[in-house]
């Protein structure tokens, strides 16, 4: 795989399919079944369900890790000691210092194969546990009696769920952290007595800092995820209301309203990377305080500095250091898993829609049947008890709160019933109980058949008008053609660039609103159910279309099924079988239409009013029509259907010039600023260390204050440096990300609405939700280590090589290695993570169209296929991932051998010139050569990281360029004057228009002019 990204960039077909006990299905089953033992208990905990569902995968990472901790001990913390105290002794047999040597070597190489192995292990149980949690998310909401925020859930599946992944891949750093912590600790006092206790104790009082300041950042993270659920639930409103906003010139309003929220937001971002950064910067500084603090007190407890003594302990302060890291790293990111127990575990908890209704199938050669016996049902909960936040439920077809109240009837199959009445009478609301989406307060429902739904909004997929219409069910070629002849829309079918082939998207641009609501019929007919609910299925169709619809659909292709037709075209009413009026969620009147006009008042009143309007349709509708076919012109119609364009794909590197926008929005000089920083950090660090040496070799031709002080001076420059770099870092970036958020915003909400169209609205917000978080959060998270490890490891190298100059050599030879290894892990690590964030817009586009479209979904019945399709895009998704952390682990492996080779040649090269350089250098050049094996990893590590993270700023930063963009609000040389407007008039001369997918123009040649104070009519025919 390495080598075929070298060779070319990695496509999808690349990529190897996840074996069976790795699928979502499998690990989502596992983890449902422990689940469901705990909700039986008072208090469930979704920890243990966890647990025991996949605790038994830290068996084999636990003992490799194991192994790695002894190692990892043994190597510099007895092992160099011996060879340092060989070295210290004159006249001692050399081959017992080449045995040391070669024995530091294998334990440090049986480190380096064990650490990838159990973090490889680590990671697959990762991987199951997010899958588990993605799948069983999306089967809940399925089940939820009403959609919940589109923000929070998106957040839950892309942001949360991610954070079980990177807690069960690091899993393996708590707990050896504290045995290593221990261990380090016995054998410093060992070392140094006295003074090994006190540097210890030093060391350990910063722990509590450091535990407490772990604390206040994951209640900060808390307070931070919920205001990011708030800016994505914001974002995914005004995507979803987008046209409307435009229409209407609301978008400085609510960009407005974004950019509160994301102050906001910032608020706590900044507050939670300020922690960080002091935090990171202590676990730093502590080790050069610590040792400072050891060998002053070690010295004026009348002790001598030997080299096998002072570099063993700085050696295992340094392991210290790396304990206390990860302790508090270990910390927060417990206490963040928690937060995210809590925040899978709410929704998990909520209560699912019990379907009160009696379901049975309809058995052969007898009729469906609805039977609804003294019933009432509610929806929603009273304002009274709604949440303060003001949150809005999602879902078009469920109030905030709605009755119905005493509903009688007994419906079979052959029935067409009309459900009249005003509006917010419950005409939808009774259509939503029969398909089970009210609660059911009293009463009994029946219903033996099954349903078919063509709702008041037609929800369409992101896919072709076939697929629409077929909606997972077998094509039958003269079924489909009758259903698309009976629904008028063949000569629809003539206009579109590719046929029913064309692709129409989520927003349906290419269709107008009267051809959604008839393919949404056209679905519903083809599914070919026993019991149909049509909620005002005509009521964005012309006249005469409507009645072809009513004739050929209703009454002739469903004139055996049981149909519920609510509409607000009277005109209808006489030819249906009975008539059911509702007014305040009571049936206040029901029977034909011949009795509920002699014996309903309301009712009576109502059919007068539209009669009147009636007979002026009537004129016009015996005038000569106009022949529809003439006006279908095909000229320059595109083959291809396409309308949702496909999420661009960048190859080969990031371009040098996201970089440089990244960087200039931070500001050059802070970024600067931050660089230079971070050079006298290390290089401070450095020289500390070397003075140390200095000072065991020249201890008696100097006083010791000259010492002291000295050492304290470069000591106190360190810390300083230390803790500039890292609280100017974490500003600098987060203003980086924080402009790029609004240009981005900016641009998005400027953009014309063929855009909106032609983009899945699930691409859009992961932009803001997905790849924000990560230039917010994981970035910086990166780049800091990054920029660390690779001053450090530069500044080990020239520490070794102004010791060992024989050195040079074989760091010659061992670079070359590094940059062939570099080469080909860049260039494929880079194509995996554009691979692997390309998945995760599918997911979040199935996402939030089955939100958008679960009615439908329901009342079809078919949640397993779009649980199939959500399995698909999961499936594809973590196999990227884990191929991309097989990689990280096949440079990782190779990069600590590379260090491990280091140690090895320092401790050749110091036995074979032993006579030439003294204990004080070699213990210098040894103790550094320790911290290659992780720094060199890390380094690199950290730079690929950073490069595979920075493709979300490219992503952003693309949107930038790659984003039309609508005319300038203001257009200073066609400015109008102050006083305009001063009346509302429109005007059009000789206007084209086409729709983006099609070059054939559906307005042609248009002129008019509408005065001020018009009231104009518009009269049209199908497809004029």
């Amino acid at each position: 795989m390495v080598y075929l990204g070298y060779k070319r960039p990695l496509e999808l077909h690349d990529i190897w399919k996840p074996p069976p006990n790795e699928t979502a299905e499998l690990n989502a089953a596992l983890f449902e079944a422990e689940w469901e033992k705990e909700l039986k208990k008072p208090n469930p905990s979704i920890g243990w369900a966890y647990f025991r569902a996949f605790g038994y995968l830290l068996i084999l990472p636990t003992t490799l890790f194991s192994v790695h901790l002894v190692c990892v001990i043994a190597g510099p913390g007895i092992l160099m000691r011996d060879f340092l105290v060989f070295l210290e002794t004159k006249d001692s047999d050399p081959t017992v210092g080449w045995i040391l040597a070669f024995a530091v070597f294998i334990t440090q190489l049986i480190a380096a194969t064990t650490i990838q192995n159990s973090f490889q292990t680590s990671v697959e149980m990762g991987i199951r546990v997010k899958q588990a949690t993605m799948y069983t998310i999306y089967k809940k909401i399925m089940t939820l009696p009403s959609v919940t925020s589109t923000g929070e859930i998106i957040n839950l599946t892309t942001n949360d769920s991610n954070r079980f992944f990177l807690f069960c891949r690091n899993s393996q750093l708590g707990w050896s952290a504290v045995v290593q912590m221990l261990v380090v600790g016995a054998l410093l006092i060992v070392e140094l007595s006295w003074s090994g206790l006190i540097g210890l104790l030093t060391l350990l009082l910063l722990l509590p800092l450091q535990v407490y300041i772990s604390r206040k950042i994951a209640t900060v993270r808390r307070s931070t995820v919920k205001v990011t659920d708030e800016r994505v639930r914001t974002m995914s409103d005004v995507l979803s209301a987008v046209q409307l906003i435009k229409f209407f010139a609301w978008e400085d309003s609510f960009a407005k309203k974004v950019k509160s929220i994301r102050e906001n937001e910032l608020t706590w971002l900044k507050r939670g990377k300020l922690l960080k950064s002091v935090n990171d910067s202590t676990s730093l500084v502590g080790v050069a305080v610590t040792t400072y603090i050891t060998l002053v007190s070690y010295s004026l407890m009348g002790n001598e500095l030997a080299a096998s003594k002072v570099f063993t302990a700085i050696t295992l302060l340094n392991m210290m250091r790396v304990s206390l890291v990860r302790v508090p790293l270990f910390a927060k990111t417990f206490a963040e898993l928690f937060i995210t127990f809590e925040r899978v575990k709410s929704l998990l908890i909520r209560n699912n829609m019990i379907d009160e209704r009696i379901l049975r199938p309809k058995p052969d050669n007898s009729p469906a049947v609805v039977s609804v016996r003294k019933s009432s049902f509610i929806v929603g909960e009273p304002r009274s008890d709604k949440k303060s936040n003001g949150e809005k439920n999602e879902n078009p077809l469920v109030r905030d709160h709605f009755t119905l109240e005493d509903i009688n009837f007994r419906f079979e199959s052959g029935t067409l019933i009309a459900i009249v009445g005003s509006v917010g009478s419950g005409k939808s609301s009774l259509l939503n109980a029969i398909m089970g989406q009210m609660k059911k307060t009293s009463g009994q429902i029946e219903i033996e058949g099954t349903l078919a739904l063509a709702s008041q909004e037609p929800w369409l997929i992101n896919a072709s008008l076939k697929e629409n219409i077929l909606f997972g069910e077998s094509f039958h070629h003269k079924k489909y053609n009758l259903v698309l002849s009976n629904c008028e829309l063949l000569e629809d079918l003539k206009q579109l660039p590719a046929g029913d082939m064309t692709e129409i998207g989520e927003r349906g641009i290419n269709l107008s609103g009267g051809q959604k609501q008839r393919v949404s019929l056209a679905r519903a007919i083809y599914a070919n159910r026993d019991i149909y609910l049509l909620d005002d299925p005509l009521s964005a169709v012309d006249r005469h279309v409507g009645n072809n619809l009513f004739h050929k659909c209703i009454r002739g292709l469903l004139r055996e099924k049981l149909v519920f037709f609510v509409t607000n075209q009277l005109q209808y009413l006489d030819r249906c079988d009975k008539i059911m009026y509702l007014q305040d969620g009571k049936i206040s009147g029901y029977g034909t239409f011949s009795e509920l006009v002699n014996t309903h008042r309301a009712f009576r009143e109502l059919v007068k009013k539209f009669t009147n309007l009636d007979e002026n349709l009537d004129r016009d509708e015996n005038k000569p029509q106009v022949d529809t076919k003439k006006n279908v012109d095909t000229k320059g119609r595109r083959e291809t259907g396409s309308l949702t364009s496909q999420e661009a794909r960048v190859m080969g590197t990031v371009d040098n010039k996201i970089y440089f926008e990244y960087f200039k929005s931070g500001g050059f000089f802070l970024c600067g600023l931050v660089l230079l920083l971070s050079i006298s950090t290390g290089v401070s660090q450095v020289i500390c260390n070397w003075f140390v040496s200095y000072w065991i070799d020249k201890q008696h031709e100097n006083s010791v204050v000259f010492y002291y002080s000295l050492y304290a001076g470069l000591t106190l420059f360190y810390v300083f440096s230390a803790y500039m770099r890292g609280y100017l870092f974490a500003y600098t970036l987060l203003k980086s990300s924080t402009k790029i958020h609004n240009k981005v915003f900016k641009v998005i909400m400027h953009a014309p609405m063929t855009y909106f169209y032609s983009t899945p609205t699930g691409r859009i917000l992961n932009r803001f939700s997905s790849d924000q978080d990560k230039i917010d959060e994981e970035l910086p998270d990166l780049m800091y280590p990054a920029i660390h490890f690779t001053i450090n490891s530069l500044c080990t190298l020239g520490i070794i090589m102004s010791v060992l100059y024989w050195f040079v050599l074989p760091a010659l030879f061992m670079f070359l290695i590094f940059v062939w290894i570099i080469r080909y892990f860049m260039a494929t690590s880079r194509e995996l993570r554009r691979l692997e964030a390309i998945t995760v817009s599918p997911i979040v586009a199935h996402l939030s169209a089955t939100l958008k479209g679960l009615p439908v979904i329901r009342a079809y019945g078919v949640q397993t296929k779009f649980q199939e399709d959500y399995k698909k895009h999961l499936d594809l998704h973590h196999s990227l991932l884990q191929t991309v952390e097989i990689v990280a682990r096949w440079i990782g492996i190779r990069l600590d051998t590379i260090g491990t080779i280091i140690v090895a040649v320092t401790a050749f090269l110091i036995m074979a010139s032993r006579d030439l350089i003294s204990p004080a250098i070699a213990g210098l050049a040894l103790s550094y050569s320790f911290q290659m094996t992780g720094a060199f990893q890390f380094a690199v590590r950290s730079f690929a990281e950073t490069d595979s993270k920075m493709t979300s700023a490219e992503r952003l930063l693309n949107c930038l360029t790659e984003t039309p963009q609508e005319a300038p609000h203001v257009i200073e040389h066609a400015k109008p004057p102050p006083s305009w407007p001063q009346n509302g008039a429109i005007a059009f001369q000789n206007v084209f228009m086409k729709y983006p997918v099609s070059e054939a123009p559906v307005l042609k040649d248009l002129s008019f002019k509408i005065n001020p104070k018009e009231k104009i009519g518009e009269f049209f025919f199908l497809a004029s």
